[in-house]
């Protein structure tokens, strides 16, 4: 069971900044009152709906489980604890002011604020699922891919935060750290998407992280150095706690599982941590070095912002599994885990005990090479060794005479189909990863008609399907579409119909720019595939047709997508989903729908700011720009 212990350090570090100095009071206790808040067993009114149970109690603040019965949903609300004291209340209501600025798909809804009984309440998303926290003390340590997708999703959640724009205390910051990063505090939830909460003690980014009285907040295991000897501190404090949460999920231990306070701080002042190699886990090479890179005790060796940490995890999880990583958790949280997963560390022998162990290695392996009479001699000190025969009348066995191994069977070739060309379409392109293709047996040909009174000839060797794809893969990578069209209308109908040809041609008739033949692809198939789905949505939207482009996009958000890049997958995704929601705000303009079409288009060009050419990142900056400065609807 591991000891989460919620600190305060005194620290002789600088005031606070004025903007701040109401979270910053001294200390003093809220008169006492009767007052008492909702139990948790009867229906009281609280936020949009009635109090159905108490989700979780914190240090100054309730969590309640609340039904909306207009909507006809479960929400959560965070009531302030009425015991709290001054500070705790300024500081909630702080958390409110940040929250309400923070809207990502990997971090916590906000719906609204308010009072009850004049404590106030946040009233956020109620989600189903469980915290790190709790699926570490289950499981113990996870599978190396379900950590990277973890981490993507929290770094992305982290990139948002540390690049936000805002108006706090009426001043204009930019950037949110949120300073109490750990297990307790991020949620995965039972689609496979993953939530960073609790922002209770973040911070704007040019605040000092004292408070008046030289306090330092946040939970001891994750505190990043910097924040222990109350220096000034920025969003690389929470890449050196993401270090941190991500070491416990890959060996199930805390990076500092001390319980002894007065230990625990000397340790983190001396970074004094076991390394991930000493762990007999397998941890990938690359994740490793992303993980002791987070938790450099000078920030200046730290990887410096979230967004290299994004694009450093989204490559490492790319190279473990073809899978986005909401299918890889999607998969992993419906699977049952019954046995938890416990992780050592590697022991050194004693010289002499490797030695002996290396000798009797020795011994037995020319044991087994010459024969009997050695291994006759080797067991004389001690038991007899046992019979080389079943029979005992069978005479004793010949050194047996080295047999070559056997000629390995023909392998048969394999076709990859690669495009790395700067062409028509390079976002298009991006799609085809590497896939082999196994050989098939070639589908005979039609004999030809002899002629009357014609001597017979051979018939004519039946076309070979793999030379077929390989022809096509060809013609793909030299961008050649029109060639590739050519080829795929004359492949036999049975690999005509398989999922990776349907794939190709869809590639094919999108490069060549065929409306009218892209449309009857679309509209006439229906290939199990996300790439395909994702197009089809496309297509939708493109004819106004929302209930079908949502339907379609659904399909593509939650279908594993076989022969394409993981990380061109989820663009795409983000793109259809952007797409989408442009379509809703432009046939019902709102409040409502406008920021959902902004914030998805945020989102696709924060990911991709780093290559402004990039056709997604183009048509994400030229919707911004059209739709901010939109009230009604506007074309697609």
């Amino acid at each position: 069971m591991k000891t989460q212990q919620a600190i305060v350090l005194s620290s002789s570090g600088p005031l606070p900044s004025p903007e701040l100095s109401k979270i910053s009071e001294p200390l003093k206790l809220a008169p006492k009152s009767v007052l008492k808040p909702p139990d948790g067993t009867k229906p009281v009114a609280l936020g949009s709906g009635v109090v159905t149970r108490i989700l979780s109690k914190g240090g100054s603040a309730i969590v309640y489980e609340i039904w909306n019965a207009h909507l006809e949903v479960k929400r959560a609300v965070k009531l302030l604890d009425p015991a709290h004291v001054k500070q705790s209340r300024e500081r909630f209501e702080t958390e409110i002011k940040i929250s309400a600025k923070l809207h990502h798909p990997n971090i916590v809804e906000i719906y609204g604020v308010g009072k009850w009984n004049d404590l106030p309440y946040i009233e956020m998303e109620r989600i189903d699922g469980f915290t790190l926290e709790n699926l570490i003390a289950n499981h113990g340590a996870l599978p190396a891919e379900v950590c990277t997708a973890i981490a993507i999703f929290v770094s992305r959640a982290l990139h948002h935060a540390h690049n936000q724009k805002y108006m706090i205390f009426g001043k204009e910051y930019h950037g949110i750290i949120h300073r109490d990063l750990k297990p307790a505090n991020i949620m995965l939830n039972e689609t496979g998407n993953v939530k960073l909460m609790d922002f209770g003690v973040a911070k704007p980014m040019e605040a000092s992280n004292l408070t008046m009285d030289g306090m330092v907040v946040g939970t001891l295991q994750y505190l990043s150095p910097e924040q222990l000897q109350g220096g000034a501190i920025d969003a690389r404090a929470d890449i050196y706690s993401f270090g941190a949460v991500i070491y416990e999920l890959l060996t199930g231990f805390q990076t500092f599982p001390e319980k002894n306070i007065g230990k625990l701080v000397s340790q983190k002042l001396a970074n004094n941590y076991r390394p991930l190699d000493e762990f007999t886990v397998k941890v990938p090479p690359k994740l490793r070095a992303v993980v002791h890179k987070c938790l450099q005790f000078e920030q200046e060796k730290r990887i410096q912002n979230s967004l290299l940490l994004v694009k450093n995890l989204e490559a490492i999880h790319a190279g473990l599994t073809h899978r986005t990583p909401q299918e890889t958790l999607l998969d992993f949280v419906r699977q049952t885990h019954a046995n938890k997963i416990f992780v050592g560390t590697r022991r050194c022998f004693p010289l002499a005990a490797l030695i002996a162990w290396t000798l009797v290695a020795c011994l037995l392996t020319s044991a087994a090479w010459f024969g009997a009479p050695l291994l006759k001699r080797f067991s004389r000190a001690g038991a007899a060794a046992p019979p080389l025969s079943s029979s005992p009348s069978a005479p004793p066995e010949a050194a047996p005479a080295y047999v070559p191994a056997p000629a390995p069977e023909p392998v048969q070739p394999q076709i990859t189909m690669v495009s790395s060309k700067p062409a028509l379409s390079a976002v298009r392109r991006s799609f085809i990863k590497k896939e082999t293709l196994p050989m098939r047996a070639a589908a005979p040909a039609p004999s030809k008609i002899l002629a009357e009174n014609s001597a017979p000839t051979p018939a004519p060797k039946p076309i070979d399907p793999a030379q077929l794809t390989a022809r096509l893969e060809n013609a793909m990578h030299n961008n050649d579409y029109q060639l590739a069209s050519e080829i795929i209308a004359g492949f036999p109908s049975e690999l005509y119909q398989t999922k990776k040809i349907r794939i190709m041609q869809l590639r094919i008739l999108q490069n060549l720019e065929n409306a009218p033949a892209l449309k009857a692809f679309l509209t006439a198939l229906s290939v199990p595939d996300a790439e395909f789905y994702l197009a089809k949505s496309l297509h939708y939207c493109r004819a106004k047709d929302s209930l079908n482009a949502r339907q379609f996009f659904e399909l593509g958000a939650k279908t594993p997508g076989e022969f394409c890049d993981a990380a061109a997958l989820n663009q795409a995704r983000m793109y259809g989903k952007a797409v989408y929601t442009s379509l809703l705000f432009d046939q019902t303009p709102s409040a409502a729908t406008k920021k959902e079409a902004m914030d998805n288009w945020y989102d696709l060009k924060v990911l991709l700011q780093s290559s402004p050419d990039n056709r997604f990142y183009r048509r994400a900056d030229a919707e911004i720009r059209r739709i901010n400065g939109m009230s009604t609807g506007g074309s697609l």
